[in-house]
């Protein structure tokens, strides 16, 4: 078990490294969001639902920080794949009892998952700020080949410019990919060890209500600015309450 954990953990850091290089790094195709980040790391893990979860909480609490000019969010990648991958070891440990399987019907397969989101994501905070200062560091880090890609652009060599982005990514990686594994080890191990004291308890479940009510109600706020938002938003509910309803 220790040994299936030690490799979830690097698998889920390389990916999670990988996938923070799209926040400014690299690409920039929204696979870094907590949505796509988490999720994807569910999969790996053997369970997409815990990893979905815990993405859609983490995108809700999230969406409204960006990276404008010198300003440096919250490392939501890091936060979300710590998360994702602490929502899947929780629901490994609990007994299926724990996660009310008879009591929430049409919601009976995704009901522990969406229980195990709001302690991952609440406690992968402070892996949020971590990371955040790492990435400041790998800024810092890469300011000394922006001479040099500027000296290579004014002469016209395309492949020192291009060299120049390719170390600069190669930094963000370096700094990010062992850190990110240390970090997960740490999380699902803890998780592990943990897993039973919330399992069944009445407060997991109005926490991760009130969790969830918080994070909808901060998107919102965030992405509110024209009314035509909640057409989005009662297209997405309206479209949940026709599956339920077929389910």
């Amino acid at each position: 078990m220790a040994g299936e954990l030690f490799v979830d953990a690097c698998a889920a850091g390389l990916a999670g490294a990988l996938a923070s290089l799209d926040r400014t790094a690299a690409l920039q195709v929204m696979v870094s969001r907590p949505l796509v980040a988490a999720a994807a790391v569910g999969a790996l893990l053997g369970d997409v639902n815990s990893g979905l979860a815990a993405g859609v909480l983490a995108e809700l609490l999230l969406i409204g920080d960006l990276p404008v000019g010198g300003y440096v969010p919250l490392h939501e990648t890091a936060l979300a794949v710590v998360a994702a991958a602490v929502s899947v070891v929780l629901v490994r440990s609990w007994a299926p009892e724990a996660a009310g399987e008879e009591a929430y019907g049409w919601a009976a397969a995704a009901w522990p998952s969406l229980l195990a989101a709001a302690p991952a994501v609440a406690a992968a905070v402070p892996a949020g700020v971590v990371f955040r200062r790492l990435d400041a560091l790998a800024r810092r880090l890469n300011g000394g080949l922006v001479d040099g890609a500027l000296r290579s652009a004014a002469a016209g060599d395309t492949a020192g410019v291009v060299a120049a982005n390719l170390k600069g990514t190669a930094v963000f990686f370096a700094v990010t990919a062992p850190a990110l594994t240390a970090a997960l080890l740490l999380y699902m191990y803890a998780a592990r060890s943990a897993a039973g004291l919330a399992a069944g308890s009445p407060l997991l479940d109005w926490f991760a209500a009130a969790l969830f009510l918080a994070a909808s109600a901060r998107a919102l706020d965030a992405v509110c600015a024209q009314r035509r938002c909640l057409l989005v938003f009662g297209g997405g509910a309206a479209a949940a309450l026709a599956w339920m309803a077929a389910s």
